[in-house]
């Protein structure tokens, strides 16, 4: 289940593009959700 989440951030994070701050945002989010999953 959390890798699916994983994945699913990953495809959004290449949908919004090759702008390192856009990634940087997703990682932002993909980290709350960690420490949430935890």
């Amino acid at each position: 289940m959390f890798r699916i989440i994983i994945f699913f951030l990953g495809d959004i994070s290449w949908e919004l593009g090759s702008d390192i701050f856009s990634r940087w945002t997703v990682l932002g989010h993909w980290a709350c959700l960690g420490s949430l999953n935890y």
